[in-house]
Parts: structure tokens; sequence; C-alpha cells
């Protein structure tokens, strides 16, 4: 229709932001001729392993808050929503509406045909335009926006599209709020976040031909937080990265800032493992006081989750100099569990010389797929268990005298849905039992955090 317009030259563009970045990779996968470009900004072309799950774990205080708001003509009041309702299932008929596709959602926790549909990840190879694809450090789907640039730059049957793939990445959250508090949590980055000037050079290239040069530019472009400034790179992960493993060690106490929890480059003997208890009716809750589509504005102190007992806590030594991280994160955690299935979390943290712990990235993984996300299978109680925590990417750097901390609990409520550990079909819990967790760190298991470090 648009194209068949008096006022149309037949070169179309879209852009925009979360629901309508996906609508333009749902477009772009049908090869109008007309639609020339797109720019998708803080998105992912997989929804169920990025936007409603992770890990399978379901992202409730996101998209399990959106699924009810979105239910209607008018949006729904999300405050009726209580998060510790149970069974999952029917949270949305506590608080008062039907969801259908809510419901469909709990019912399907792994990857499979239901996702099909509106999976656009599976369709990279379809993508056949010039994408500009931009994110944030921490929107909660920066994994999403830089596997769907890997994704058509890998796969696209159009040799010109894989040679026209850009991928920004700003120091923002979802709702881009540090564009107008210049500020991740306590740290001050500044007033050059985000613009939109970038978009504008790519469209007036690619719809517009002009010679401005945009297509010479190299096609990543990160903001550094910590420097505070914006850089290109010719691509993702950094040819120059050197892949670093920080090890934990204990005698045992790693439980809360105060134990005796340590993170460094030693590789472990013996060592005594570290225990704690987890209690989904007592959970890790930061997340349920943060809005966690405005993260970089709601960040909270984390020393509150580090003086809980069912938290390690693994921590470096002051840094003689400054620590570039830049590319993505992951830990490896060798565990056992006394029940069938519980969920594993960890969080990177920047502790800084006053004591303040600024999150830097986090993840988890739920024990009965931790081979596959499709395939669900149940652990044996007491066996140990070697899990992979994807903590997703960043570009950050911890300053001299400042300390690298790894925090190892089992919850992070409401971001995600507390495991009941009872190992039953998912969703259909209305009890849950507590876990007696084990963690590792020997020398035949040696758990640790692997950091993707710049040379500088």
């Amino acid at each position: 229709w648009i194209a068949s317009q008096p006022w149309c030259d037949g070169n179309i563009g879209m852009t925009g932001e979360s629901y309508y970045g996906y609508t333009q990779w749902a477009v772009a996968s049908l090869n109008h001729p007309n639609l020339k470009c797109i720019v998708p900004g803080i998105i992912s072309t997989d929804r169920y392993g990025v936007c409603i799950y992770n890990n399978n774990a379901f992202c409730m205080n996101t998209m399990g808050v959106w699924a009810y708001e979105m239910n209607a003509r008018k949006m729904n009041n999300p405050l009726k929503l209580n998060p510790w309702h149970l069974p999952l299932i029917s949270m949305d008929d506590d608080a008062g509406v039907k969801c259908e596709y809510y419901r469909n959602w709990i019912k399907h926790p792994s990857r499979d045909s239901y996702w099909e549909p509106i999976n656009i990840c599976q369709k990279h190879d379809q993508i056949k335009i010039p994408v500009y694809h931009w994110g944030g450090w921490y929107d909660v789907y920066v994994a999403g926006t830089i596997s769907g640039w890997i994704g058509v730059k890998e796969n696209s049957d159009s040799a010109e599209a894989r040679k026209n793939q850009w991928l920004l990445i700003a120091p923002i959250d979802h709702e881009i709020t540090p564009m107008e508090t210049h500020r991740i949590g306590k740290i001050d980055i500044g007033k050059e976040a985000w613009t939109y000037d970038r978009i504008q050079r790519f469209f007036d290239y690619w719809l517009k031909g002009m010679d401005n040069g945009f297509g010479k530019t190299p096609r990543v472009e990160i903001f550094t937080i910590g420097d505070n400034k914006w850089r290109y790179e010719d691509e993702w992960p950094l040819a120059r990265t050197k892949y670093t493993s920080y090890y934990f060690h204990s005698k045992g106490h790693a439980n809360t800032l105060d134990g005796d929890g340590l993170l460094d480059r030693r590789k472990p003997g013996d060592s005594l493992a570290d225990n704690y208890v987890y209690d989904p009716n007592d959970p890790v809750t930061i997340s349920l006081e943060t809005g966690m589509w405005s993260m970089a504005k709601e960040l909270k102190d984390r020393v509150s989750v580090e003086k809980r007992k069912d938290v390690l806590v693994y921590t470096m030594p002051k840094l003689k100099k400054e620590l570039e991280i830049t590319g993505p994160i992951n830990v490896t955690l060798f565990a056992a569990s006394s029940a069938t299935d519980t969920d594993f979390t960890a969080t990177l943290v920047d502790v800084f010389p006053d004591g303040y712990a600024h999150m830097i990235q986090e993840g988890i993984v739920r024990a009965r797929y931790r081979n596959s996300d499709s395939e669900a299978s149940l652990i044996e109680p007491g066996k140990i268990y070697e899990y992979t925590i994807d903590l997703r990417a960043t570009s950050y750097v911890v300053k001299q005298g400042h300390r690298i901390r790894v925090e190892i609990s089992s919850s992070n409520f409401n971001r995600w849905d507390r495991n009941p550990n009872t190992g039953n079909e998912f969703g259909m819990d209305d009890k849950v039992i507590k876990a007696t967790q084990t963690i590792y760190h020997d020398k035949k298991h040696p758990s640790h955090i692997t950091l993707p470090i710049i040379p500088r």
C-alpha cells in the first residue's frame, strides 16, 4: 500500500523499538521488493529463548507482566498481579483477567513447535536487506540483539546482505533511561549514551542514496562503560580477546560477603565445597524491587543480597590496574542438589572502594534443561553436574582499586520465576520444597567464571 502511494519513491525503510522492532523482522523475512532496509532496536529474533524464557526460566518481571497488560484493547493494570501466586499457570486468573497466550507460554517452557511461527531466528537466511541492529548492555534483550546480527551476517542467502549488517550496543536499558539520567546505577556515563542521528545516517545512505560514508563505517560500534567512550570494532566478539578463567575458592564458608570466598586465576586443588539452602518461599528478591525494563535507572546496591546465607560470594583482591571486560561472559559451575530440579544463578559484580556492589551482568540455568532447551531431563539428587550459566555480554572497565565479585545462588525473583524444586510439570505446582545446594570448586570440579579480557 505504501509503495503504491504517489508520495512514495518506492524505497521503504522501517524503524522502531521493542515490539516495533519485532514487527520489522517479521516483515523483512517476507522479502517485499520495496523494503530496502530496517533498524530494529532493543529486540530479539528469538522470541522464545531471549524474550520469554532465558535458559528455560520464565521472564516474569518483563514478559510475564507484559502478557497480562496487553491482553485487552485497554492496558490491564499490572498492579493486580501477585507475583507470588501459585500455581504460575493461573496467575492471570488470580488477577481477574484470563490471558490465553500467557497460559500458552507457561504450557510451553521448552523450545518446541509452538514457538516456530514467531521465532524469526529460524529465518535469518531469508533476511536479504541491510539491517542496523541496536541494543543496550542493560537491555533484557541484549543477547538477542547480538545473536540477530550474527545470525543474519552468517546465514543470509544474500552475500550483499551478509556484508551489510551493522551492530550497535549502547549503555542503555530497554526504556533508554540513561539518555535522560546519564547514569547506570551510581555510575555517571556522561551525555553520549544514545542518539538517533546514527539511524538517520543509515536511512540517508540506504533510502536516499546520500554519499555520507555510512557504508564504509566498521560493522560494530560499542560503548565501553568506565571509559565512557564509543568505539568502532571490526567484529564481535573481538579478535584480540583473551578469555581468562577466574576460579572459585573457599574453605567451605563462602556464604555472604563476610564469608571466605575468593576469586582468582589459581586453579583449585583440594578444597571444601560450599553449601546453602534454597527456599522458594524466601528467594532473592532484588529484581522484585526493580523494573527490569528500566534496569539502568533502578539498579540497586547488591550488598543486601550478599548478606544472605543462600548467596555464595567469591571476590578478587583489589585490582592494581584497570581491567577491561568486553565480550560474552559465562560461568562453569559444578553443583549438586537435594532436589530433582532446581536453578542456579550467577551475577558478575563490580565492588567499589566504598563497598557499593554494582551488577555488571547476570544469568540463570534451570537444571532439568542443562543439556538442551528443547528436552528436559531431571537430575539425580546428590549427583554432581556441570552447568554453564550464560551471563550475556558487556563492555565494561573495572577501575583500579575496585574488586571483581561473583555471586552464586538459586533465585533471582521475579526477573525469573521461582523454581519450586519439585521436578513436576512446569507452572502447575502450588507447593514448593527447599533444596540443599552444594557448589564444588576442587581439582576435579574447577568452578569458575570466564571473562573476555581486552589487553590495554
